[in-house]
């Protein structure tokens, strides 16, 4: 009985050894962009910033303003489970989208937020659009 014992302990430490390793080795390789967090900093400069009425196509919003939106989208996104919120730039143009999904639901909805940036990497505060997608 005892050696049994103490072969079960043996197994679940090395299991557990064995599977911590894989974990950090895994998140040891995991390097994150900068551009993102960049991004995000540039474009809480110019929340104040109004979206004209020509670009903007998000139902169910009396505000135009792009931080008031932003933090709408950032709030839903951290107060229901199954959505997304991302950002990324790809040639000058940038975007953040919130990614609305119920389970139940067969259509997910998505709410982007784009907006250009100059060779500088300035946001150009009259680029601003806010499009909802069914």
């Amino acid at each position: 009985m005892k050696n049994i014992l103490i072969i079960i302990v043996l197994s679940t430490l090395f299991f557990f050894i064995g599977w911590y390793s894989k974990f950090i080795d895994f998140y040891a390789d995991v390097h994150y962009e900068n551009t993102s967090s960049t991004q995000l900093s540039q474009f809480i400069a110019v929340s104040n910033v109004q979206i004209t009425d020509e670009n903007f196509a998000c139902s169910n919003e009396e505000e135009r303003n792009v931080g008031k939106l932003f933090a709408k989208m950032v709030g839903d996104s951290m107060s229901h489970t199954a959505t997304t919120l991302s950002a990324g730039c790809i040639n000058g143009t940038c975007s953040i989208s919130y990614n609305y999904c119920k389970p139940w639901d067969m259509e997910c909805g998505e709410r982007i937020l784009v907006y250009k940036i100059d060779q500088g990497g300035a946001i150009q505060t009259d680029s601003f659009t806010c499009l909802d997608l069914p």
